[in-house]
C-alpha cells in the first residue's frame, strides 16, 4: 500500500467521522494550548519575582543591630537595640573592602511632608550618598546629596515619585524648600520611578536625607552615631552562605578608644539557600572571615534561638 492509498482512506475516515474527529482536534488543541499557557504563566512569574527583587538591589546584605532586652523579660525586635553605629559600617567597609562594594547606614521615621497648603505623610530614610548603588536606584532630576553636606548633617532632601506627585502635582520639586515636620528642608533631587516592592510597599513614597540630619535635627537624638540597621552591596554572592544566626565582634574605628561589645545580626535577601555547617567547620557569619585586631579578638556564639528578623 503506497502513501497515497494511506491518506484517502485516512482521509474517508475522518469524513466518515466528522464528530469524533471534530473532538478529537479540539482535544489536541487545548491540550497543548494549556501547556503553553501554564508554562508561559510560570516563567512569567518567575521573571517578575526576579525583577522585584532586583529593585531591592543587587547583591544586598541587612545587618540589624541586636534584640532590646528590657526588665521584666520584654524583648524589643531586631534593630531596636542600640548596638550598631555607622563606625561599624565604616569598619566593615575597612575590614572587607574586597567583598563589599558599598555600604549605608540606614534609620527611619515617620513625619509630615508640608509645602504650601499641601501635606503628606511618608517615611524618612536617613542614609548615605551610597545608598543609591546599593538600591539601584537613579536620579530623574537634580542632584543627591553629597559626602559634604552628609558630614554638615545639611537640611537637604531627595523626593520620591510618590511623594513628589502629592506635594507637588504639577510643578518641579527641585530646589524648591519644604517642611518636615517643623523643619525647613531644601529639595535636591527627584528619583526615579521605582514601583511597589517585594513585600506591597511602595518604594516612591520616601524621602531620602543624610542618616546625619534625621538623627540629629528630626530624631534630635543624643546618639547621633547610633542607625537601626546598616546596608552593604557585595561585589558577589559567590562562595557566601546563609548566617545561621550567632554574633561577631566589629572592631571600633580609633584604636584606644572605648571597646564596648558591637553585636550585630546579618541578613541576606532571599535567594541563598542555607547550607549545613560540617563537623568542625567554624561558623562565619555571611562567609566572611571573622574580624581580628591585635588584643581585641573575634567574638562568636552559637546560634540565637531568639532571633527573629523583621523587616
Amino acid at each position: 500500500m503506497n502513501v497515497f492509498m494511506i491518506l484517502r482512506v485516512a482521509m474517508r475516515a475522518i469524513w466518515r467521522n466528522k464528530t469524533r474527529s471534530a473532538l478529537t482536534m479540539l482535544g489536541i488543541i487545548f491540550g497543548i494550548a494549556a501547556v503553553i499557557v501554564v508554562l508561559a504563566i510560570g516563567k512569567g512569574a518567575s521573571q517578575n519575582m526576579v525583577a522585584q527583587i532586583a529593585k531591592m538591589g543587587d547583591n544586598v546584605v541587612m545587618i540589624f543591630s541586636e534584640q532590646r532586652h528590657a526588665a521584666a523579660g520584654v524583648h524589643g525586635g531586631a534593630g531596636e537595640g542600640q548596638s550598631l553605629t555607622a563606625s561599624d559600617g565604616i569598619a566593615i567597609r575597612r575590614e572587607l573592602a574586597h567583598i563589599v562594594k558599598a555600604e549605608s547606614p540606614e534609620v527611619r521615621t515617620q513625619m509630615q511632608i508640608v509645602f504650601q497648603d499641601k501635606n503628606w505623610n511618608t517615611t524618612i530614610y536617613g542614609c548615605s550618598t551610597e545608598f543609591l548603588t546599593i538600591r539601584n536606584w537613579r536620579v530623574e532630576s537634580g542632584d543627591f546629596f553629597t559626602d559634604q553636606e552628609e558630614r554638615q548633617c545639611a537640611r537637604v532632601c531627595v523626593l520620591g515619585k510618590t511623594v513628589a506627585a502629592n506635594i507637588f502635582p504639577n510643578e518641579d520639586p527641585v530646589g524648591r524648600n519644604i517642611r518636615i515636620g517643623n523643619m525647613p528642608f531644601k529639595v535636591k533631587g527627584l528619583l526615579e520611578a521605582k514601583g511597589v516592592g517585594g513585600m506591597g510597599q511602595d518604594q516612591d513614597d520616601a524621602v531620602l536625607a543624610p542618616y546625619t540630619t534625621v538623627r540629629r535635627v528630626l530624631q534630635a537624638s543624643k546618639f547621633p552615631d547610633n542607625v537601626r540597621q546598616l546596608k552593604l552591596s557585595l561585589y558577589s554572592m559567590d562562595g557566601l552562605r546563609r548566617p545561621q544566626g550567632g554574633r561577631r565582634r566589629v572592631p571600633p574605628e580609633t584604636p584606644g578608644a572605648h571597646r564596648r561589645r558591637r553585636d550585630v545580626r546579618f541578613r541576606f535577601l532571599p535567594g541563598l539557600p542555607p547550607r549545613p555547617q560540617g563537623p568542625g567547620e567554624p561558623e562565619l557569619h555571611a562567609g566572611l572571615p571573622p574580624v581580628q585586631q591585635a588584643g581585641h579578638p573575634a567574638v562568636r556564639t552559637g546560634p540565637d534561638p531568639s532571633d527573629q528578623f523583621q523587616q
